[in-house]
């Protein structure tokens, strides 16, 4: 009712403590509440509320996307799903720009943004406990979500090598189905494009639900759900997960096995998927970032690469069908086996056809014949120390062996610089083990590193004419998938560490490569995909500013248009923005080309603006045809003299009025623009401009988008600890002046604790710290009872600095700071949420505080003694205890000796004797 009653009268919930505990309480007591939250759910199912701002979306999410969602799941498996299916497809907004706009490959799959389900784990989503508590429900639920997934995949042309293929069910019925690497791979999440995570999610639900219950449950049970899901689906993303099962357990399943074996293209996708293992763990870890619930989802990816079955395809299952048998298979069904897969391999053999018209696959098909039939092997034995090797020896004709080591040669031909690869990039991310000296021929002879760049990009010429690479499982599809963005990361590192080593040839060879990967991002089809090369291409055009000027306009026209797009980065498990990139390279270009840098900050504040507006005048035009493609064109037609001024360097900040006027996204990136530690007129003035528009909007309306409000907040932090002591209060100034109880200042203040605890700027923050601590003042004097008036002070005594749960010290909290703490006691002493705070502070970073503590607190309780009566933050008490049990372990003989000590300790012994505290009453009774 409470939560209720909060969307009702459409109170801004805020993203606290408080909120998660309400939201968790509720999710907790699911059975209790199924009604209630049965008619909640048909309100957001019948009008659609998935939008941040939309009644129950905070509860919505929390079912969907975390842990403690499994009690709903349990209570209400059917809601769930179409909770599910409502926010996991997408649903058209009449603000989208494009569809196009959304992370990663989302849009090729119908599916919406996935950005909270990063990384891919089986218990990312609530799929694999919905499987527990309603089994058919959700495998049906899978079924119809993959299918039409899948159907819209197909259909998005993003994917050329997707095809149609049949699955023979039984002699008499079939089942198409769409079929892929990145499909088949998916819920390994190995396919070479990055796939929305939630989606792989699923499949790795599937796949670890069945791999538990194929264990303990009968054969006949396991192949009647595995043939219930092959009937059902249109996706081998499916069947991949069925293999998996039957890979892990062979003997159950074989009549399902029968089934994958009569596909030729999943034995084919199989071997490739066994191929990709080998990536599995170095892709799993991206998503590990060391700490809380990722670790968990990688973790749990990372074992399942330890899964005997993973090293097994189902074209060396086929020929252990024929090889061997476990002891409860019988003599006469291993004959009756064989005869089954021998038939297979002679429809197999009878739709080969005649040699002279084979083409490049029907030989690699032949080659899988050879290796599966073992009719045709050739099987001899080895005895060693360790024991027998038993060698399979295909009988393979002369024409098809030669056919086959020339192949074996062109299949090694993708790998072939995997080196090459992991030089530049090491050198790219400047490692710190320095991987890239493991590779000392590059490193030694960068021109080495060049001529196999130019290798490269003759046999991908070479490939892209050729129809051959249109073909799925060809090597000439796998070479272009292994070594496309090769040339970008090298020409990067060439034009950035080996510049003197290369002839003025060489040099221009090396540009043109990175400006075309750069200036590729532009065109209106570009979907970043990690390591495609224009991270470094990008990176690398303000030195080639530096090197070529006659190619300034390009390389200027390249970072300011690719700071238009919006779009966010795939692959990253975060918020981040394409622009990102052109901002990084902006960074650098204050350093050597100031007045460029200064063009593309300044032509950015005035083009943005007009870029938006053309953008929704095309939007306006075409929302029926939903045509894009003329956006840019048309901006740099209808721009050309302003683009040309900012090349030259020719406008000035004189070009821009009311900048405060500006759309907030507009005026953040112009302030990640903008060098921390900057000295320049202008800069200092867009700076305040940004930040007055920012407090009038931020403090007053606590509807902003978060994602905004707190990457400006994080700016805006570094900006003013890292600027000169005596500019900071002009910084800080639209924010004292509007300062409030608002879930805004309690980011704010949470936000400088963790820019300096990175940055160890000591008197500027302090600086800061005592600007607000008037204010802090007046918002307490009636008490912390009104909405954020407690946050806003744990925040301000550091109460919620993350990761110093173990710390025991602080280079912020020196001896001379005690005074600080001091007046606060006398200030805000009344406070309940400062007690706690200080008490929490005394327990871990201030704990070298501790004997000034015991008498700040008892301070604090003799002049309010209210306090007794009053509602006190969750663990004060616990905090308390501890302190007092530590104060008293290692001041024991001067309590006894000292008055003083003995009255302030009893005193605190007292009230939480009063709270009904065991430990306080012990203590007592000990002095």
């Amino acid at each position: 009712q409470y939560y209720q009653r909060i969307i009702s009268e459409d109170v801004y919930f805020s993203r606290d403590d408080t909120k998660e505990h309400l939201l968790q309480t509720i999710v907790y007591g699911s059975s209790e509440i199924k009604d209630e939250l049965k008619e909640i759910f048909d309100k957001v199912l019948k009008n659609k509320w998935k939008n941040h701002r939309d009644p129950y979306y905070e509860l919505s999410k929390i079912i969907l996307t975390k842990l403690e969602g499994v009690h709903t799941s349990k209570a209400l498996p059917e809601d769930v799903l179409k909770l599910a299916d409502l926010f996991w497809t997408y649903t058209k907004k009449e603000e989208d720009h494009f569809y196009g706009s959304q992370i990663g490959t989302e849009r090729y799959f119908g599916l919406d943004n996935d950005s909270d389900y990063h990384s891919a784990s089986a218990y990312q989503t609530p799929i694999y406990w919905l499987l527990q508590f309603h089994l058919k429900g959700t495998i049906d639920f899978i079924l119809n979500f993959t299918n039409k997934s899948v159907q819209q995949y197909a259909i998005s042309g993003f994917d050329n090598s997707v095809q149609k293929v049949d699955i023979y069910l039984d002699n008499e019925n079939k089942q198409s189905q769409y079929t892929s690497h990145c499909l088949w791979n998916l819920y390994r999440g190995t396919g070479f494009f990055v796939t929305p995570y939630f989606f792989q999610s699923i499949h790795m639900a599937l796949e670890k639900y069945f791999l538990r219950v194929g264990e303990k449950i009968e054969s006949n049970i396991l192949e009647d759900w595995l043939l219930y899901i092959l009937k059902n689906s249109e996706s081998a993303s499916i069947s991949s997960v069925v293999a998996s099962i039957v890979l892990a357990y062979p003997e159950k399943t074989f009549n399902i096995a029968k089934i994958l074996f009569k596909t030729k293209e999943f034995v084919l996708n199989d071997t490739d998927r066994l191929i990709s293992e080998h990536r599995a763990k170095s892709l799993y870890s991206i998503g590990n970032w060391g700490i809380g619930t990722n670790k968990f989802y990688y973790e749990e990816r990372i074992k399942t690469c330890e899964d005997k079955h993973r090293k097994s395809s189902l074209e060396y299952l086929f020929l252990n069908y024929q090889l061997f048998r476990s002891e409860k298979i019988d003599e006469k069904e291993v004959e009756k086996r064989q005869k089954e897969l021998w038939n297979i391999l002679d429809d197999y053999y009878q739709e080969l056809p005649a040699e002279v018209e084979q083409s490049e696959l029907d030989k690699t098909w032949r080659l899988f014949l050879a290796r599966m039939d073992k009719r045709k092997m050739d099987i001899t034995t080895e005895k060693t120390d360790e024991g027998v090797i038993i060698h399979f020896n295909p009988e393979i004709d002369p024409e098809l062996k030669a056919y086959s080591e020339k192949s074996s040669a062109k299949s090694f031909e993708p790998m072939k610089y995997i080196s090459l690869e992991q030089w530049a990039m090491s050198k790219i991310n400047n490692d710190n083990d320095k991987e890239y000296k493991k590779h000392n021929k590059y490193e030694n002879d960068p021109l080495l590193a060049l001529q196999e760049v130019k290798d490269i990009l003759e046999t991908l010429t070479v490939i892209k004419s050729s129809e051959s690479y249109k073909l799925q499982h060809s090597d000439e599809e796998s070479f272009v998938l292994f070594n496309h963005s090769i040339p970008a990361y090298v020409c990067s590192v060439l034009i950035e560490n080996h510049l003197d080593e290369l002839s003025v040839e060489d040099k221009s060879f090396c540009k043109d490569i990175v400006l075309e990967v750069a200036t590729s991002s532009l065109k209106s089809n570009y979907q970043y995909q990690t390591s495609d090369g224009v991270q470094p291409a990008m990176s690398t055009l303000p030195t080639l500013l530096e090197v070529f000027l006659e190619e300034k306009e390009n390389i200027k026209n390249v970072l300011l248009l690719s700071l238009f797009k919006d779009s966010h980065l795939s692959g990253i498990p975060s918020s981040e923005r394409f622009g990102i990139f052109p901002i990084v390279a902006i960074q650098k270009l204050w350093v050597s080309n100031f007045s460029d840098a200064q063009s593309l900050l300044i032509g950015y504040l005035l083009l943005k603006p007009k870029y938006d507006k053309l953008s929704n005048t095309i939007r306006e035009e075409n929302c029926k045809k939903e045509v894009y493609d003329q956006l840019l064109e048309r901006f740099i037609e209808d721009n050309e003299e302003e683009l040309k001024y900012i090349v030259e360097n020719k406008v000035s900040l004189s070009s821009l009025r009311d900048i405060e006027k500006l759309n907030l996204p507009t005026l953040r990136t112009a302030f990640w623009m903008i060098p921390n530690k900057t000295n320049n007129n202008d800069h200092k003035t867009i700076v305040k401009a940004v930040i007055s528009a920012f407090a009038e909007k931020l403090v007053l309306d606590d509807k902003i988008d978060y994602q905004i409000q707190h990457d400006f907040l994080q700016t805006y932090t570094y900006f003013v600890l890292n600027s000169p002591t005596g500019e900071i209060q002009d910084y800080l100034k639209p924010f004292l002046d509007n300062f409030n109880a608002s879930e805004f200042v309690v980011n704010l203040l949470r936000e400088f604790v963790l820019a300096e605890d990175r940055l160890n700027t000591y008197d500027n923050f302090w600086f800061v710290w005592n600007t607000f601590k008037e204010k802090i003042f007046d918002i307490c004097k009636e008490g912390d009872e009104r909405w954020y008036v407690s946050e806003i002070v744990e925040s301000y005594l550091f109460a919620t600095v993350p990761g110093k749960k173990s710390a025991t010290e602080w280079h912020l909290l020196k001896d001379n700071n005690k005074r600080f703490f001091v007046e606060l006691s006398n200030k805000i002493g009344h406070c309940p949420s400062f007690l706690y705070a200080i008490s929490k502070l005394l327990n871990d970073i201030g704990s070298h505080y501790i004997d000034d503590g015991v008498l700040w607190i008892s301070n604090i309780l003799r002049n309010n003694q209210d306090l007794a009566d009053k509602k006190l933050e969750v663990n004060t008490i616990y905090y308390l205890e501890n302190l007092t049990r530590k104060y008293t372990f290692r001041n024991r003989e001067k309590i006894k000796r000292t008055k003083g000590k003995k009255d302030n300790l009893l005193l605190i012994l007292d009230y939480l004797i009063k709270k009904g505290s065991v430990v306080g009453y012990k203590l007592k009774d000990k002095i």
